[in-house]
């Protein structure tokens, strides 16, 4: 299949779930802390707590693409 053995197939497929898990998670990230008023209301945060959370994640994803 397109000249590629199974090692190179293995690592597109391995690829392709990462990101497509990536972007799974990254959606409900923002979806919890955006769109869940009782959920922010319950916890009292503010916009500089929520853009913490988010400022991790996003750097744990950068620390973890050069792993």
């Amino acid at each position: 299949m397109l000249g590629l053995s199974k090692y190179p197939l293995f690592c597109l497929a391995y690829i392709m779930f990462g990101s497509s898990f990536y972007g799974y998670d990254s959606g409900r990230n923002h979806y919890l802390f955006l769109a869940y008023e009782s959920f922010l209301t319950y916890f009292k945060f503010n916009a500089n707590t929520i853009g913490s959370f988010n400022s991790a994640y996003y750097a744990a994803c950068v620390v973890g693409s050069f792993r």
